[in-house]
């Protein structure tokens, strides 16, 4: 856990923050532009440089970190392929990745979702619904990801008309 701190207005909620954190977890670190040599900088400036400090140190961090794991930031991966991720959410990242492809976002946070899901029944129910939300969008023409309050009043519709999902395939278990 990495906490950045100025000395700017910020101050006092990054303090809080740091005393928080340094409570809950032994691996905590902290960049403060209050103790960095920032030579020809005036101290009256410090507050408003400090930001643009921060913000390189950060970036160099992320590209140190994304060499280390040689994997791209840029990018969220939720479930790791290999970490043993229950078998509904696997088959469901699966499924998402042969529709969307492997750079779509959409497979790892849904199979992320269900994957931490502790019962193995809420899984397979979470990955069930999340199945009908996905094919509902697709057919109007949507990504899941980018649909928007319409396309969600119509889903909502559309399943209190058959609010046991018989027809949509919640009700069976595909397995």
């Amino acid at each position: 856990m990495v906490v950045l701190m100025g000395v700017d207005a910020t101050r006092p909620m990054a303090e809080r923050a740091r005393t928080r954190l340094a409570a809950r977890t032994c691996n905590l670190h902290t960049v403060d532009t209050a103790g960095l040599s920032l030579p020809g900088i005036p101290a009256q400036l410090r507050g408003e440089i400090g930001p643009i400090v921060l913000e390189t140190v950060g970036s160099r961090l992320s590209r140190h970190y994304e060499a280390v794991r040689g994997a791209s930031l840029d990018r969220r991966r939720y479930t790791p392929p290999t970490l043993g991720v229950a078998d509904e959410a696997r088959a469901l990242r699966a499924s998402l990745a042969a529709i969307y492809g492997p750079e779509d976002p959409l497979p790892d946070t849904a199979g992320g979702w269900v994957a931490r899901q502790r019962s193995a029944d809420t899984r397979k129910a979470y990955a069930r619904c999340f199945r009908v939300w996905e094919s509902y969008a697709r057919s109007c023409g949507v990504h899941p990801l980018q649909a928007g309050l319409p396309v969600a009043d119509a889903y909502a519709r559309h399943i209190e008309v058959d609010p046991t999902g018989i027809s949509c395939g919640l009700a069976a278990d595909p397995a």
